[in-house]
């Protein structure tokens, strides 16, 4: 893939994989999967020719928790514990490859902003074909007589919320960057600011009417962290500083409105909340889908007492069907929680690796502030917001445009170390 890491063919390659890798988890999973590969084993060659990069701590856990994950899945299928636990080691490395994919990344010299940047390009072109490729225009439009909101088109509504989530925010990024950041001809950045903003509305509309709490939650609170960190940016006297406001304000009030024209179809799925609330109703008594959600968390809770050093191996896909008393769990094949998720895969054991893993990558992160432009930084942090959120109720990790987005952050926040380490001179590979 790469004749010279330091050549500008190789850092070509590199960006055009980054952003295949941005478009194909949303549009085309089974092709990101070979990206990442081919990124893994590049990172393989330079680490077999500069080991220093191994002894970085995201490194070094990293590895251990692959290792981990594999001993999981052989010591699941040795005692003959439910599911194909060898077919499901790669919905549990995402995080683990993120200090891997940042080896080739540093070893180009490629920056944090330009990394990110063209994920972001690729991943909010892959969302958008992913969404229209799936009727969301003939959604919008109306056109569809009394449709299914579980669904659009072939993906469910949480799939296609997320979607949408990430466009707005890789939107909201990348116009951020293209207008404030580059100095290009007027006539492009108007027509890219324009086809950008197009993009957040659209992907808002959708967004409210697919009435999904989970991406409705997520998407706002990831909003708003995308606002805040424009804080830290948006208070100086300069000309720099009053554009980063303008901006903020201008993208600010495109989504107030648009949500103001929708507001009743954006509350109709908390309405039932609102009303089980008022007249003093228990949660789990809102919907049979509510009462299905607490027995799911009861059943891993009770998993988790079953199995609580190892866990059930990393597919437990099928533990729902053979342990829950209910029909509406037993045709689940997630637990809707991925912290509980976690627990019931791999025990206490897995995840205070997996907390070890994230510390070490935080602590990367905090090693290297204000390296990142404030397109790249609040995509970043709202990004990590979604994820984080939405985890909550749903495996969300497993979903490939969320997993390939959280290894490319881990990447990002890895690759100074990572540059610190890898040598300046040229090598060919």
């Amino acid at each position: 893939m790469l004749n010279d890491i330091n050549g500008l063919r190789s850092k070509n390659l590199g960006i055009g994989a980054l952003f295949l890798l941005g478009f194909a988890c949303a549009a085309a999973p089974s092709v990101a999967e070979i990206i990442t590969a081919a990124l893994v084993m590049v990172a393989i060659v330079v680490l077999a020719r500069d080991r220093t990069s191994l002894y970085e701590p995201p490194i070094i856990l990293g590895l251990v928790w692959m290792g981990f994950v594999l001993l999981s899945a052989t010591y699941a299928a040795a005692n003959g514990l439910p599911g194909d636990h060898f077919k499901a080691l790669g919905k549990h490395l995402p995080i683990a490859l993120g200090p891997i994919v940042a080896v080739p990344l540093a070893s180009l010299r490629l920056r944090q902003d330009t990394v990110l940047v063209v994920f972001l390009g690729g991943l909010a072109i892959g969302a958008a074909v992913l969404l229209v490729r799936n009727g969301a225009i003939s959604l919008i439009a109306g056109e569809l007589v009394e449709p299914d909101r579980a669904y659009l088109g072939r993906i469910n509504r949480n799939s296609a919320g997320l979607a949408c989530g990430l466009l707005i925010i890789s939107a909201a990024s990348l116009l951020q960057y293209v207008v404030l950041q580059k100095p290009w001809r007027l006539l492009f950045s108007a027509s890219f600011a324009v086809a950008l903003g197009a993009a957040i509305v659209f992907a808002e509309i959708l967004l409210i009417s697919l009435q999904s709490r989970t991406a409705l939650i997520a998407t706002g609170i990831a909003m708003a962290t995308w606002f805040g960190a424009q804080l830290k940016y948006g208070f100086g006297r300069d000309s720099t500083g009053r554009l980063y406001r303008y901006a903020a304000v201008a993208l600010l009030a495109t989504v107030v409105i648009v949500s103001a024209t929708k507001w009743s179809t954006m509350t109709q799925r908390f309405d039932n909340l609102t009303a089980a609330i008022g007249a003093g109703r228990p949660p789990g008594d809102l919907v049979a889908s509510g009462q299905d959600r607490l027995a799911l968390t009861a059943l891993a809770i009770d998993l988790i007492k079953q199995r609580p050093l190892l866990g059930w191996g990393p597919d437990v896909s099928r533990l729902p069907y053979l342990f829950a008393q209910t029909n509406g769990v037993k045709s689940l094949t997630q637990f809707h929680n991925g912290y509980l998720q976690i627990l019931v895969n791999f025990g206490a054991i897995g995840a205070l690796l997996m907390i070890s893993l994230i510390v070490v990558v935080l602590r990367a992160a905090a090693r290297s502030p204000g390296s990142m432009s404030a397109a790249s930084f609040s995509g970043a942090l709202a990004i990590a917001a979604y994820i984080t959120v939405s985890n909550f109720t749903e495996s969300m990790l497993f979903v490939k445009p969320a997993g390939a987005s959280a290894m490319m952050l881990i990447a990002l926040v890895c690759m100074p170390a990572l540059g610190r380490r890898l040598p300046q001179r040229p090598s060919a590979i």
